[in-house]
């Protein structure tokens, strides 16, 4: 998501892992991280553990890791919320008013004792954890109101190459799916099972890059959405695509 750059942000507080699947969250966690710092290189960067997750998971663990690699300290609310945890949250999942103060308390108290030290880094002065997250460095952002949309079709004419193609729009209730077409010929067709009674945004990656699938546009990319009730709702929360590398 693009923030003003006009603004010297003074801190960024990463808070990831519950909604993230396991598989590369190593790779996706540093990207992010390099990127906050190469972007607003003046930044305090905080590393949340949640408390969502319950217990210390592999996710919690490589989060730890990768944050005591780059000496960013870590708020862990998984701690002071385990013992009370059903009557600190409203759905056994997310906090409720009273779980919330505990995660405001335990932030501040992290921010407290460290806002007089200084923490932070040169991403180049850090050799990563994975050598594939330079490929994270640059990227391209197409909104969907830079595409021309015919109902449930979003349409960008343009030439382009890269290695990550990420979709950014609301996984909505049950199924959902698209079509990514370049060039006239379909390149990906990501699937989702959303098993909420809401809708929720999210980025995902649509292709095999780690594999060595690229991105190569010539002359036009185009997402398709089924023509239904479901694609119209898909359709409406289409935000646009991000390449990388």
């Amino acid at each position: 998501m693009a923030l003003d750059d006009n603004v010297d942000y003074d801190l960024v507080v990463l808070c990831y892992g519950q909604n993230d699947i396991e598989e590369n969250i190593s790779l996706y966690y540093e990207a992010m991280i390099r990127a906050d710092k190469n972007r607003y290189p003046k930044a305090s960067l905080l590393a949340i553990l949640e408390s969502s997750q319950k217990e210390y998971t592999l996710k919690m663990q490589t989060i730890q890791d990768i944050a005591s690699r780059y000496s960013i300290p870590v708020v862990d609310t998984i701690a002071p919320l385990q013992k009370n945890y059903e009557s600190l949250t409203a759905d056994a999942v997310h906090p409720n008013d009273d779980g919330y103060k505990v995660y405001c308390e335990t932030t501040m108290n992290t921010i407290n004792d460290l806002v007089a030290e200084s923490y932070g880094f040169d991403p180049n002065d850090i050799s990563p954890v994975n050598d594939r997250v330079a490929e994270f460095d640059e990227f391209q952002w197409i909104g969907s109101e830079q595409f021309t949309r015919d109902n449930n079709t979003f349409t960008f004419n343009t030439s382009l190459q890269g290695d990550i193609l990420g979709i950014d729009y609301d996984f909505i209730s049950g199924a959902n799916s698209c079509k990514i077409i370049i060039d006239g010929e379909e390149y990906a067709a990501p699937e989702v099972s959303f098993d909420y009674d809401f809708s929720q945004r999210h980025i995902m990656v649509v292709n095999n890059w780690l594999d060595g699938d690229v991105v190569d546009v010539k002359n036009e990319i185009k997402v398709v959405f089924a023509d239904d009730e479901n694609g119209q709702k898909q359709a409406d929360g289409f935000r646009g695509l991000a390449i990388s590398g």
